[in-house]
């Protein structure tokens, strides 16, 4: 799983400060023009990630899930899946894989409150990114009859910089494989415990049924 990968540890940490504001959603894309299997389909090959990624950085499950898919190159094997995660306190995740797109793409984005990031995982050098970018509401009336109408206010769109912050992501296998030894030693439960697995797991058979209805919003 890619929690072993210092960037998302980081990147759970940045959405955990005060700075960076409640987690408004989050959304990820997952593509690659192949290689294509024929034992699973898009989502059961490339989904658990993002699915583990989501659930880390939010410290919970979904309650639910909307997910359609499409089948272009075998009958009944979907090789293009999107779906929506849906948590119990109104945030919002969405997820796209894909066996025929044109480019390689791992990215996990977040939008906050104050501050969004991004960690893309096909850059070595630079695998996180924070954009101080925000929406301010602001009372645009000098006539307070007029706060509660759809006039009265107006919403600003402020940028800011965009920080790098170093991280040293290591070998995220090795660092697993250690992971794995320490637990063994010691007793301390891992990141990527079974517990995780099950959730996960839980997750894609929700999109599983949900595509299987035509992409009815289904409970986990």
């Amino acid at each position: 799983m890619f929690l072993y990968n210092r960037a998302v540890r980081a990147l759970r940490d940045i959405a955990s400060r005060e700075a960076f504001g409640p987690l408004r959603y989050m959304y990820a894309r997952r593509t690659n023009f192949g290689p294509v299997r024929q034992d699973v389909h898009a989502g059961w090959d490339l989904a658990a990630h993002d699915v583990s990624i989501f659930i880390y950085v939010k410290g919970r499950t979904p309650v639910e899930v909307t997910a359609s898919s499409q089948a272009y190159l075998q009958r009944g094997i979907p090789d293009v899946v999107f779906a929506t995660l849906y948590f119990d306190d109104d945030t919002v995740a969405h997820l796209h894989t894909s066996w025929l797109d044109p480019q390689k793409v791992r990215q996990v984005t977040l939008v906050g409150e104050n501050q969004m990031a991004i960690f893309d995982d096909m850059s070595l050098g630079e695998p996180l990114r924070i954009h101080n970018k925000r929406c301010r509401l602001t009372d645009s009336s000098d006539d307070q009859r007029l706060v509660d109408t759809f006039g009265g206010f107006r919403v600003d769109l402020l940028s800011g910089d965009v920080i790098i912050p170093p991280v040293a992501t290591g070998e995220p296998l090795r660092n697993e494989c250690e992971a794995f030894l320490d637990a063994i030693a010691t007793g301390e439960r891992p990141l990527s415990d079974g517990a995780m697995g099950v959730e996960v797991v839980r997750v894609l058979a929700a999109m599983d049924r949900s595509m299987a209805e035509r992409s009815r919003r289904v409970e986990v």
